[in-house]
């Protein structure tokens, strides 16, 4: 099954980019970011170059499952992951440092509920204001995911802020630009009650892979 068309060309371009460290993960969409993960840089390559009829049946089955799993979230349709999120914007700086500025809001009992029956990833550490979220994929990539529940107006958004790590050599000087981190912020859509802000706490983590 190799690609058909300029928009699969391009998908599987990109998840093969981001495997191989081409491209950093924060210049992609989260469904590049999923497909790199979960599919082998040799499928993504075969998938993308070889004849459909010499592919084997297990790869074909393993892609075409983690396709129609992107196409079609088990957990969060189309619109719902639209109502999760109100904007994402990328910004440089010390990760630590920058998200310090922003004391965020204790999380309540059914947030915390939300953390715990979350079917997907679990969280490194949670603390009354932060969740913090730190995973290595097996292309050498570690990521870490730090949310926390910031004032906005008469309510509250949940804001995520990510940051992309990639074992370099030490030995490499770098600029002061490149020295610094790449931080992708995600601010989620306000609520002003608890029930509610499980809802799409619960959405937005699925926006984000987490």
């Amino acid at each position: 099954m190799p690609s058909k068309s300029k928009a699969q060309r391009k998908f599987f371009g990109l998840v093969h980019a981001i495997q191989s460290g081409k491209v950093h993960p924060s210049k992609v969409s989260m469904k590049v970011r999923k497909a790199a993960k979960k599919i082998s840089s040799k499928d993504v390559k075969d998938f993308a170059k070889t004849p459909e009829g010499n592919l084997p049946y297990k790869v074909k089955k393993e892609i075409i499952s983690v396709l129609k799993e992107l196409q079609e979230p088990m957990y969060l349709n189309e619109d719902e992951a639209k109502d999760a999120v109100a904007k994402t914007f990328n910004t440089k700086g010390n990760f630590d440092q920058y998200i310090q500025k922003f004391v965020g809001s204790e999380f309540l009992p059914k947030e915390l509920d939300t953390l715990h029956n979350h079917k997907e990833q679990k969280p490194t550490k949670i603390q009354k204001n932060e969740i913090r979220y730190e995973t290595t994929s097996d292309f050498g990539t570690s990521t870490i995911n730090v949310v926390k529940k910031l004032k906005d107006g008469s309510g509250f958004a949940y804001t995520s802020f990510t940051k992309y790590l990639k074992n370099e050599d030490p030995s490499v000087e770098k600029s002061p630009e490149e020295s610094q981190d790449t931080i992708v912020v995600t601010k989620s859509q306000v609520f002003t009650d608890e029930v509610d802000g499980a809802a799409i706490l619960a959405n937005f983590l699925k926006k984000l892979d987490l």
